[in-house]
């Protein structure tokens, strides 16, 4: 895709549908400036929006140098959907300062996506005794182990390092566990 903003905005999106909400999805995207230099910096000024009409997720502005110079960049980031439908909008527009409108400018965008990884239910934590040690099983590959020692509306969950099955020697204070994904 290109945004060719070298005299007037422009402005190219898509809405994505189907989304689950409430699940993390990572947006990422190639992209590079194209030809033009105005007061000495790139003439490619782009802004990248993630809305779904009500929230915007970001906004963020970018203003890459030509491919010549600087190659393809890449851009990633992750937010939680709220909704099943968001737009993803890039929107162009040149950077003159001297009153001339006349300039090239924009830039090229490539590889885009937007994927998500829903969490399965959540599986059966299982545990057996075995000597000392306290075997924590699960059956997701997505789900991972976080425990505590003390339960209160500000509990602060630790990761337990490992996967399916954990083995945790035994001590003499109570601990409580959980499954988070991801």
């Amino acid at each position: 895709m290109e945004i060719n903003a070298q005299s007037d905005n422009q402005t190219v999106s898509q809405t994505v549908t189907g989304l689950s909400t409430n699940c993390s999805v990572a947006f990422c995207f190639n992209y590079t400036g194209r030809f033009g230099v105005v007061s000495n910096t790139p003439n490619n000024d782009f802004t990248v929006t993630l809305s779904d009409g009500v929230t915007t997720y970001f906004s963020v502005p970018l203003d890459p140098t030509a491919y010549a110079v600087g190659g393809w960049l890449s851009f990633c980031t992750n937010f939680i959907a709220t909704t099943p439908a968001i737009t993803v909008a890039f929107h162009g527009q040149p950077h003159f300062t001297d009153g001339t409108q006349a300039y090239q400018g924009g830039a090229h965008i490539d590889n885009v996506s937007l994927t998500q990884c829903c969490c399965p239910p959540r599986p059966a934590l299982n545990y057996n005794l075995s000597g000392n040690l306290l075997v924590l099983s699960w059956s997701s590959e997505c789900y991972h182990l976080q425990a505590t020692d003390l339960l209160s509306p500000s509990t602060l969950w630790q990761n337990v390092a490992g996967s399916s099955p954990v083995s945790l020697l035994i001590s003499g204070h109570p601990r409580f566990f959980r499954l988070v994904c991801p």
